[in-house]
């Protein structure tokens, strides 16, 4: 019932394009696809892609289901929930079924601990790539999901692939270290190892203390009387370059099929947006009155003051452009997030009306 609550309120777009994508691929093999981070953002939206797409796959994340977050039911979706820096695991999951690709989204964020990033970022990647490694496919394809962070505060701008890497935060060194283990794998042994290295990332379904969701959260919070309408804010100042969710799913497939081992690809809009603009177009849809509070530590630090990138490589080689404008994957979040807290405030009430009894001592 979730699932489709979710579907009538949040993804008439998502449909949309994905319909579009789809009839565009008809002609395409079916991907066998193994995913690592299944139930991180880009994750669960690329599952819901590829289950479009009759795809065969399976699915590593630390979460123990992912049932509420899809869209699409597939007796073709294959769940098993773990850590990527368990080889073990990794073995037998690589050595039960001959797969196409592998999507490694595995990944922590930029509000991680140091040591925990290194950990899974770094070391989980590299658990991965050796026991890839170890399989000898060099047909498998490796799609190993990097980012913008790994350029740093780059005087380009545009920002292109040959743009140096000059990350400035322990997430975007982790980030860039896994690039470049990718390509050490495809330089030492010419497995076909592809970086993807997407912008900054939202879309329905984003959660946490990134700006987009940290002020989306806020507004339907205040619009249901959650909290009084004070929007807490970091600084606005800085611009990035967005890029929905769904529309980096639909490139890391495009990589799968059409990317060219050893390279990188940016997935972005090609577009600089002031922080300013997300919170004042995030207002205006809800019309709600609120005071702006700054607080330096509302979301993410910002040690980048202005990224723009170019697509311009993903565009020509892949046939890969955003379809989502940056206001349209913002009115989604919105109507995401109210469906969720509705949900929230439906299940609450459920278990308020029917408490578990209290077990007695014998």
């Amino acid at each position: 019932m979730q699932r489709d609550f979710r579907l009538r309120l949040g993804y008439a777009w998502t449909i949309k394009v994905e319909k579009e994508t789809r009839m565009a691929h008809d002609w395409e093999p079916r991907l066998q696809a193994f995913v690592t981070g299944a139930g991180g953002l880009v994750g669960v939206h690329l599952l819901n892609a590829l289950c479009r797409e009759g795809c065969q796959i399976t699915a590593l994340s630390r979460r123990h289901s992912l049932a509420d977050d899809l869209i699409e039911a597939s007796d073709k979706l294959r769940f098993i929930s773990g850590d990527v820096q368990d080889p073990g695991l990794l073995w037998s999951i690589l050595t039960s079924q001959s797969f196409d690709v592998i999507f490694h989204l595995a990944a922590l964020n930029a509000f991680a601990d140091a040591i925990d990033l290194y950990r899974v970022n770094v070391v989980g990647t590299a658990t991965l790539l050796e026991a890839v490694r170890r399989l000898e496919r060099p047909e498998l394809k490796l799609i190993v999901m990097g980012s913008s962070a790994e350029y740093g505060n780059s005087a380009d701008d545009p920002i292109d692939e040959g743009s140096a890497l000059a990350p400035v935060t322990y997430y975007g060194a982790s980030k860039a270290c896994a690039d470049l283990m990718g390509k050490a794998l495809f330089g030492e042994t010419g497995q076909k190892v592809i970086c993807a290295r997407p912008f900054n990332i939202l879309g329905p379904g984003q959660r946490g203390p990134l700006l987009p969701a940290a002020i989306t959260r806020q507004l339907v919070d205040i619009v249901q009387g959650r909290r009084p309408p004070i929007l807490e804010v970091g600084d606005l100042s800085n611009y990035r370059d967005y890029v929905d969710a769904r529309d980096v799913a639909e490139g890391l497939i495009l990589l799968a099929r059409r990317g060219v081992a050893g390279e990188a690809y940016n997935l972005c809009s090609g577009r600089a947006t002031q922080a300013k603009f997300i919170v004042e177009h995030l207002v205006g849809l809800t019309a709600v009155p609120v005071t702006l509070q700054t607080k330096a530590r509302t979301q993410a630090p910002v040690n980048i003051r202005y990224q723009r990138g170019s697509a311009e490589k993903a565009r020509e080689s892949l046939g890969w452009s955003p379809k989502i404008p940056l206001e349209q994957s913002l009115s989604d979040m919105l109507t995401f997030c109210r469906a969720q807290a509705l949900a929230d405030d439906l299940a609450a009430d459920r278990a308020h009306a029917n408490p578990k009894p209290e077990s007695r001592g014998q």
